[in-house]
This record gives C-alpha cells, sequence and structure tokens, in this order.
C-alpha cells in the first residue's frame, strides 16, 4: 500500500463531491522478460493423487524458477515458476482440470482436454483461472491523478482548521496483493472474462476476506512450520488462500488490520499471487516457502470460500480522509477499470492488446 494511504485512512472519514478529473491514457501492464533460469524439484501432490485415485500414470513434471527483470528491492519477489506438465492424456487432462480451476466451475480455464492425445504438451498456466493466465509475469502500472482547491469557510470551521487549507482530490487505479487474490477467487469467467482493476483498502479487507458469510477457516492463525506440517491434512485444494498477519507490522505501519499479505493456494506448496502496489511486483506463481520467509514473526490461516467474492462496485472503495495537522482534506476516490479478457486458439486467456498501450497526452 502506497504512503499516501498509510498515512490518510487512520483519520476520520469525511464525504466530499468533486468534479471528475480528466484521465491520461497510460500504458497499464507490463510483462515482465525473464532472465536467469534454475531447474527446481516440485510435488504437485494434490494432481498426483487424484491421478492415482483415478488409476492413471502420474504426470511428469520439470518445473524453472525464473528471475524476472523487475527492480524489487527483494530478491526472491523477483522469481517465478515455469512449469510443465508433459505430454497428457484426455484422462490425465480432464483429472488436472478438475484438481485446479474447473473444479471450481465447469470450464472456468478454458482448457480443451479433447486435444490432448498424449504427444501434446500442457503447462500448469493451462489449467488456472482467467485472470491467472492473463496476468502472470506482468505488473499493473498504478494510475494516480491528484489536483486541490481551497478549503471553504464551513469546512475550516467543521475540521478545526483555523485559516488557508486545502481539499487533496486523489484518483488513483492500482492493484496489491488481496486485490489480486479478491480477483483471481471471484472466479470471472463466461466466453468474456472481466478482470476488474481495483484496490481493497484496510477496513475492507477482514471484512471480504475472512468474513464468515464469505469464506471459512481450515487452519487457524498458525505458525509458519505448523501451516506446512497442516497442509495435507487440512485437504488444501486450489483456490484456497493464505492470510499472512503480522500484528506488530500493523503497528508499525498503522494500519486497520492486521493483515499484511494474501496469496492464493494452486496445489499444496504452491501459489499465485503480487505482493504489493508497486509496479515492480509481478503477478507470478511461487513456492509457499518463498513467500513465508517475507513473514517471520507472522501468523498464517487458511480459508476457503464460501461462495464467489461479489463483482467490485466503485462507490465502495471511496473513502475521504482529513488530516487536520497539516490543514489538508484527502478525497480518495479508488476507480475500478475492467479488461475484457482474450482468448487464444491455445484456450488461455490473455490480456487485451490496448493495455500495452504507449502513453498518450489528456484531452
Amino acid at each position: 500500500m502506497n504512503a499516501l494511504f498509510k498515512l490518510s485512512f487512520a483519520a476520520p472519514l469525511l464525504i466530499l463531491g468533486c468534479k471528475p478529473l480528466t484521465q491520461t491514457q497510460v500504458q497499464e501492464f507490463k510483462e515482465f522478460r525473464e532472465t536467469t533460469r534454475q531447474s527446481v524439484q516440485i510435488g504437485l501432490p494434490n494432481l498426483q493423487r487424484a491421478l492415482a485415485a483415478a488409476k492413471l500414470t502420474p504426470v511428469q513434471i520439470s518445473a524453472v524458477k525464473h528471475t524476472l527483470a523487475t527492480d524489487t528491492y527483494n530478491e526472491e519477489q523477483r522469481t517465478h515458476l515455469s512449469i510443465s506438465l508433459g505430454a497428457l492424456s484426455r484422462a490425465q487432462c480432464e483429472v488436472a482440470a478438475k484438481v485446479y480451476a474447473d473444479g471450481w466451475k465447469a470450464g472456468l480455464s478454458g482448457v480443451d482436454c479433447s486435444t490432448a492425445n498424449g504427444q501434446k504438451n500442457f503447462i500448469l498456466d493451462d489449467f488456472l483461472t482467467p485472470v491467472m493466465q492473463a496476468t502472470v509475469r506482468h505488473t499493473f502500472i498504478p494510475e494516480k491523478s491528484q489536483s486541490t482547491r481551497a478549503l471553504t469557510n464551513d469546512e475550516r470551521k467543521q475540521y478545526g482548521i483555523s485559516a488557508g487549507g486545502e481539499v487533496m482530490i486523489v484518483s488513483t487505479a492500482e492493484t496489491n496483493c488481496w486485490s489480486t487474490a479478491y480477483e483471481v477467487m471471484r472466479r470471472a469467467s463466461g466466453p468474456n472474462p472481466v478482470y476488474t482493476i481495483h484496490n481493497l483498502l484496510p477496513e475492507e479487507i477482514d471484512l471480504r476476506l475472512t468474513g464468515p458469510e464469505l469464506t471459512k477457516p481450515l487452519i487457524e492463525k498458525v505458525s509458519a512450520a505448523a501451516l506446512k506440517s497442516g497442509m495435507s491434512s487440512a485437504g488444501i485444494a486450489f483456490g484456497d488462500f493464505v492470510v499472512v498477519r503480522d500484528r506488530k507490522k500493523a503497528m508499525e505501519l498503522g494500519t486497520k488490520s492486521d493483515i499484511q499479505h494474501v496469496t492464493v493456494m494452486i496445489d499444496e506448496g504452491l501459489v499465485f499471487e503480487r505482493v504489493g502496489t508497486d509496479k515492480i511486483f509481478p503477478m507470478r506463481i511461487a513456492l509457499l516457502d518463498d513467500v513465508l520467509k517475507d513473514y517471520s514473526s507472522a501468523n498464517f490461516e487458511v480459508r476457503r470460500l464460501l461462495k464467489d467474492f461479489p463483482n467490485p462496485q466503485k462507490e465502495n472503495f471511496s473513502r475521504n480522509v482529513k488530516n487536520s495537522a497539516e490543514g489538508t482534506v484527502y478525497e480518495v476516490t479508488i476507480e475500478l477499470k475492467d479488461l475484457v479478457l482474450s482468448q487464444g486458439q491455445t484456450g488461455r486467456y490473455s490480456l487485451p492488446q490496448s493495455v500495452y498501450a504507449p502513453p498518450k497526452a489528456a484531452q
């Protein structure tokens, strides 16, 4: 979360009106190049157990850990896993589809198992959700515009600002770890699935991601070691998500929730995530072990959706706050951006080409 939100949302809320701001068309997404390669061993235990139960041959997994060409301060956060499942038979393909995205909703991944003939190679991406397929190895470049106006006399009286003062009007489109998880788990599907760029604010995190009407706990507030040892017995499945809680860090940052990170399970020990708002952070496939290294003082829980997350609404993400010590009232609007995903001949989904457009001057 950026510095503006860290500062602002600890303050009381105020509702103000403002005129729409002119938006500049910008390059919204960037795909990172893969640089160094390192072969790694992974197991995909959920998939292999399902194949064994169906009396089918295990898949031959080949995994490579790439370093992505991004400037994140944490070297481990630059890595991404490319995972090949090799040549699959139709029966193996259908089992894989049910273990992963199609186990949530039939046909969600778009994978066409009728083409599997024991000679065609598949990658793990083929069996993920449309949003995962389209955004992996990408980053969203935050978009922000701002303007100011002077406080009125009535507003100065209301906020105890004796003289001067201003309203800072901020309009921003961005995404972070928990809003990425939210969109992945929202199960956007159909012939033209829509990926909505948005950002959950601190006061919504617990309500949306841990509220009992939407999710249930499978593992509750344990150490990293207990989390890993409890995965198999808890029956972790695709789409379950890990919530990282760190009360000490929340107090240091002044945030209303102690949730520091959310990452989505693909298979036991394997996750999909984005770790921050900044454009340096990629959407990626990563080992859970690598994620846990960043949160040595945290505790963890695993939760499962009881029903789909609702579509985000713009009005739910507008927050207005004041910082009277500076004589400034912040009016912050979180924009929503709907992107219709494209489906190629292989069945995999991708972002529309318009998101890679070069910047253009505002009209």
